[in-house]
């Protein structure tokens, strides 16, 4: 995917709450996601609007990727920041794709 810019505008308070350490993606379909604890939200407006997906939120610290066939993968842990393995903790994944309709 070629790189796109854009100059930095005023900065506004976003509508989510904060979430520790979101991810952000652009996906293919040309939207800006936001991928946190407490959702999954996304633009189409480079953050003038922004919109919750139905769908849970991720683990702690996700990182997030689209594969070729246009899946969203979301990877994130559930625990304490303990070492690995030391505690209750888990690797969480999230997969899903998008269906972006004109207009909306």
């Amino acid at each position: 995917m070629p790189r796109r810019q854009w100059p930095a505008a005023a900065a506004a308070r976003a509508p989510f709450p904060h979430s520790g350490f979101p991810a952000v993606l652009r996906v293919r379909e040309g939207l800006i996601l936001h991928l946190a604890t407490d959702g999954i939200y996304w633009t189409g407006d480079v953050g003038k609007t922004w919109t919750r997906l139905p769908a849970p939120g991720t683990a702690y610290y996700p990182q997030a990727l689209q594969l070729r066939d246009g899946t969203i993968i979301c990877i994130g842990h559930v625990g304490s920041d303990d070492v690995y393995g030391t505690v209750d903790q888990l690797i969480r994944q999230i997969t899903f794709r998008l269906k972006v309709t004109a207009g909306r």
